[in-house]
């Protein structure tokens, strides 16, 4: 019986002394275990965050209908343009844009490029479509798109500006690239006047100056330069023409024009020209008040102008200012004069009234 005690107390206390040791140790190593997994886990997802962000790899994860990550869906780019022909008014030429596909991986297909012209001054040539498809683009491929155009005649602009729309599929997905081109128009003609200079006064009966200096700023030379006086020019209008000129030269003219009328009067003056293309042009009126006099009178009025002109300068109005000093010195002294005259006068007939 002792010894069936014995056992049993002894089992007991084997069993309280496993109790006691082993329930803290495996508690705590339960806890390190899980902590630790999920640090390990959401250090995983950062990563996989981080891989999405900056990678452009896949994983069999990924389905074919799950969106793509960052920078897989394909990019279309316009690469380069080149023009083909001459861009002044009048003008028709042929524009090719290379566009590209920029992906790795995935087509651009459906490619539709837009091309319009938000300022006008171009248009597409009789025939051309401004729209342009390319079926599908396989990733780094290219292709051009060519586009017939032409300048309007009345295009006064030094650039043009161009706007291109791609719409195009990547990967199931829409997508639109925008681009613009500013080609440059060449003026056929361009006739800057610098100088127009007309005299302030004629006599009537004789021709006035009109002197004028003018510059051919296009790159294509000028013919036909004409200069147009209007107002109160005898016969209502009068036509001087003048030489052509060279692009880049630089001119200086006169030319004489006959007025009519008397006091002042009022004359336009404008410039029209033409390109070696035919293409007329005219610059914009200048307004000039010119005074014609009659015989006799601008002459006088010469003198007159010619005197003031030499009594002006600072010696001879230093020497006026003297003589005017010199002249009230003397006037006072004379009205001084007079007056001690008066008075002694006065005091001796005052004294000759006394003796009576």
């Amino acid at each position: 019986m002792r010894q069936i005690k014995k056992i049993i107390g002894g089992m007991l206390c084997c069993v309280l002394i496993t109790g006691l040791f082993s329930v803290p140790v495996d508690a705590s190593k339960k806890k390190a275990a899980t902590t630790d997994t999920e640090t390990t886990e959401t250090d995983t997802t950062k990563q996989d965050d981080k891989d999405k962000k900056e990678t452009s790899t896949t994983t069999t994860r990924v389905t074919s209908s799950a969106k793509p990550k960052d920078g897989e869906i394909s990019k279309v780019i316009v690469e380069s343009y080149e023009i083909e022909g001459d861009t002044s008014p009048g003008d028709e030429f042929t524009i090719k844009v290379t566009i590209q596909n920029t992906s790795s991986q995935f087509d651009a297909k459906d490619i539709v490029g837009f091309m319009y012209f938000p300022n006008g001054g171009l248009y597409i040539q009789n025939g051309e479509a401004n729209e342009k498809f390319c079926a599908v683009l396989a990733p780094g491929e290219t292709t051009v798109l060519e586009y017939k155009l032409g300048v309007a005649e009345t295009c006064l602009d030094d650039t043009a500006l161009i706007e291109l729309d791609i719409d195009y599929f990547s990967n199931n997905n829409a997508n639109v690239t925008n681009a613009n081109f500013t080609p440059a128009i060449v003026q056929s003609g361009d006739l800057s006047i610098d100088l127009l200079s007309v005299a302030k006064s004629v006599e009537n009966g004789t021709k006035l100056l009109v002197s004028t200096r003018y510059e051919n700023k296009g790159e294509k030379d000028i013919k036909k330069v004409i200069m147009h006086v209007t107002g109160s020019v005898k016969g209502g209008k009068a036509d001087i023409k003048f030489d052509e000129i060279d692009a880049g030269k630089v001119q200086t003219k006169e030319g004489f024009v006959e007025l009519e009328g008397s006091g002042m009067q009022q004359i336009k003056v404008y410039f029209t020209y033409e390109d070696s293309k035919g293409n007329h042009y005219k610059t914009k009126e200048q307004t000039f008040k010119v005074e014609i006099t009659q015989k006799g009178v601008k002459e006088s009025k010469s003198r007159i102008k010619k005197f003031i002109d030499e009594i002006s300068n600072p010696f001879c109005l230093t020497m006026i200012a003297a003589a005017v000093v010199c002249l009230l010195i003397v006037l006072l002294f004379v009205l001084d004069k007079s007056h001690k005259s008066k008075l002694s006068k006065r005091k001796k007939r005052r004294k000759e009234d006394r003796d009576e």
